[in-house]
């Protein structure tokens, strides 16, 4: 009875959400956040944007992408908006959660986290995006 239920809820977000387009999102995401590639975005355009910025464009662009590249119908861009919006909170609210965990267990290394604070404090200071 229990396992009907599970079943039945899996289907029903599998079946509303792109969910490669999700999984696909947060690993380009979290590769577009390391310090070498931040670094070298600012070196060729000479723009400086917060996290939240590049992430919401990264996930707009790539939506885009994805949509003509399947090759998809009108229909189809409600579901990858859906799909950005959940690949947004499940970045920010659970794997962000777990890696604070993890670098506070100490499994992480933590001086990554600080020069993320301190770049992202730089951004305000300077007047940036």
């Amino acid at each position: 009875m229990e396992t009907q239920i599970i079943q039945d809820i899996w289907e029903k977000i599998y079946n509303s959400l792109d969910i490669p387009y999700i999984f696909t999102f947060i690993v380009i995401c979290y590769a577009m956040n390391t310090k070498h590639v931040r670094n070298q975005i600012i070196k060729r355009t000479n723009l400086k944007a917060r996290t939240r910025y590049r992430v919401a464009i990264v996930g707009i662009l790539y939506g885009v992408l994805v949509f003509f590249l399947r090759g998809q119908k009108k229909e189809h861009i409600e579901i990858l908006f859906q799909s950005f919006v959940t690949a947004i909170v499940f970045h920010k609210l659970i794997i962000d959660a777990l890696v604070s965990y993890l670098i506070n267990k100490g499994w992480l290394p933590r001086a990554s986290q600080e020069q993320d604070k301190k770049e992202e404090g730089n951004y305000r200071e300077n007047g940036t995006i």
